[in-house]
C-alpha cells in the first residue's frame, strides 16, 4: 500500500516561496533532482472514464541532469477514489513502458491495448467501454517536479502547466501519513505561503 500526502499551494508566488525557503533551509541538504514530465490522458468519445472517475495516462519523464537519452516512460490506470476515515483511497496500476511504445500510443490511441498487454493494468478499465479502439487523447500537461530531502521526508514539489492555467502542490510518499501531514512545509515554516488544502491519498497497486 502506498500513501501520499498532498498539499495544494494556491499561487505561483506561494510555490516560489516554499521552494526558495526549502533550498536555503539548514534542514534541507539541497535539491536531489528536477524532472520534467509530459503527461497524456485518454478517454472514449462518450467520456466513459470521466463518468466513472477513472484515469488512463501515459507519462514521459526527463531529468534535467541527463536529458532526452535517459527518458523514463510509464503507463498508469486508476480506478475511482473513495474517501474512508479522511483518507482518499484509489486502486492504481503503473507499469514502465518503452518510450517508443508511448509514442505509438500517443500517435494512435486506438493501439493502447495492443501496446500494453498486462491484464492487471486493464482489469478496472475494460468493463467501462465497449470498444477500446475509440480511445483518444483528451488532454496533455507538463509538470516540473523538484525532488528535495527535507528533515526525514522526501518531498516532491510540483508546478503543473495545463491549457487553462497552472497548479502547484507538495507531495510526500510515506508510511506515516498523519505525521507527514503535521510536518508538511506550510505557513509555519514559510511565512506568507497560502495553501488551499492538505489531503492524504492511499494507493492500492
Amino acid at each position: 500500500m502506498e500513501v501520499e500526502v498532498k498539499l495544494r499551494l494556491s499561487t505561483q508566488a506561494a510555490f516560489d516561496r516554499v521552494l526558495d525557503a526549502l533550498k536555503t533551509s539548514e534542514e534541507c541538504p539541497g535539491v536531489l533532482r528536477v524532472d520534467v514530465q509530459e503527461n497524456w490522458y485518454f478517454d472514449t468519445p462518450t467520456a466513459d472514464l470521466e463518468r466513472s472517475r477513472s484515469v488512463l495516462r501515459v507519462r514521459r519523464s526527463i531529468s534535467r541532469d541527463t536529458g532526452d537519452s535517459h527518458a523514463k516512460c510509464t503507463a498508469t490506470s486508476k480506478g475511482e477514489a473513495t474517501l474512508v476515515d479522511g483518507i482518499s483511497r484509489v486502486e492504481e496500476f503503473e507499469i514502465p513502458i518503452e518510450c517508443d511504445a508511448l509514442q505509438r500510443i500517443v500517435n494512435n490511441p486506438s493501439s493502447f491495448c495492443t501496446n500494453i498487454h498486462t491484464k492487471e493494468f486493464w482489469k478496472k478499465l475494460m468493463p467501462l467501454w465497449n470498444d477500446a479502439s475509440q480511445l483518444h487523447v483528451i488532454g496533455k500537461y507538463f509538470t516540473e517536479r523538484h525532488k528535495i530531502k527535507w528533515r526525514s521526508w522526501n518531498l516532491e514539489i510540483d508546478s503543473t502547466t495545463y491549457d487553462f492555467g497552472k497548479a502547484f502542490e507538495i507531495e510526500i510518499e510515506t508510511e506515516r501519513p498523519h505525521e507527514a501531514k503535521r510536518e508538511m512545509p506550510t505557513t509555519s515554516h514559510t511565512p506568507q505561503v497560502n495553501a488551499t488544502r492538505c489531503i492524504i491519498c492511499e494507493w492500492d497497486p
